[in-house]
Parts: structure tokens; sequence; C-alpha cells
């Protein structure tokens, strides 16, 4: 019998399950098929995509039900990721972060869970 508070914090679904968009977003940012318009940051704690408008339109309805960028911008702060801001203002590549989504470390999958209302908007903390 799990303990009482096990699986608050995840939404009532099973203990080191990954969740849907979760694991998509992995395989898509992972995959060397996808690489010219999404892949990892040099050093592996970032999903960059590269090319936005090749993403919504060749990636994007591949893996889900629709290919808008706003409706998968939305999802990703719903999990908990954060737009990590760009230094120069001609770079047009989009950048996010969470500190579970990290190249080659499947095994922290499970700990995205979707954020209560709000929650999501939150600041990283520094």
């Amino acid at each position: 019998m799990p303990h009482p508070s096990a699986g608050s914090e995840t939404s009532g679904r099973a203990p080191g399950k990954v969740l849907p968009f979760v694991l998509k977003l992995y395989q898509i940012v992972d995959r060397p098929e996808t690489e010219h318009c999404v892949g990892w940051s040099d050093d592996g704690l970032s999903i960059v995509i590269r090319e936005p408008q090749t993403f919504q339109s060749e990636v994007l309805p591949t893996y889900f039900k629709h290919n808008r960028l706003g409706s998968f911008f939305q999802q990703m702060r719903t999990y908990g990721f954060h737009r990590r801001m760009h230094s120069s203002y001609l770079d047009r590549s989009l950048s996010f972060f969470h500190r579970h989504f990290v190249r080659g470390r499947q095994d922290l999958l499970h700990e995205l869970v979707r954020c209560a209302r709000g929650e999501a908007r939150t600041p990283p903390i520094a």
C-alpha cells in the first residue's frame, strides 16, 4: 500500500512513469533526423529550436495533433520549462530548460510533472 502522500505531486500517475508529452519531447530533441531544426544545446542542459518555422511545419505534426508553436510553448510551460534568453537579438533560435530534462539522463524524465495552474510561470531559482 503506497504512502498516503505518495503521488500527490505526480497528479495521480504511477511512480516512475514518464508522461507522454515529456517522452515525445525527449525523442524529438534526441533524434539526429530533427537536428537541423531542434536539438540539445552544447552542454546538454537546454532544448534549442534552431529553425522555429521548420520545427512547426515538419516536426510538430509528426508527434502531436497540432502544428502551433504557441500551443507547444504553453505545454512546455505547463511542465515547468523556462525560456533561456539569448545575448544577441540576431539569434532567432529559441531555448528552453528544465532541471530534470538533460541529455543522456532519461532516468530523470519521470520527475517532470504538470504544474498546478500559475505555478509554471514562477521564475526558476537561480
